[in-house]
């Protein structure tokens, strides 16, 4: 059996928010968990930040044009 969750929100200032997670047991005591989601607010400079992420078995993987990228 999966278990599987959802939530979002939208606040008046502009930020949203959307996350799913889903748990698949592999076994009687372990299973897989994976997250994704997405968030968005407005910097104070006016831009518009996006964040996607993923939370899964090889950790925490944000991606966004706001963050640096590895040389």
């Amino acid at each position: 059996m999966i278990l599987q969750f959802f939530f979002s929100y939208a606040l008046s200032d502009g930020t949203n928010r959307e996350e799913t997670g889903e748990f698949t047991p592999i076994d009687a005591e372990t299973g897989i968990q994976k997250i994704t989601g997405v968030i968005s607010w407005t910097a104070p400079d006016g831009q518009v930040i996006t964040l996607r992420y993923v939370a899964d078995e090889k950790g925490y993987q944000p991606v966004g044009d706001h963050l640096p990228k590895a040389q």
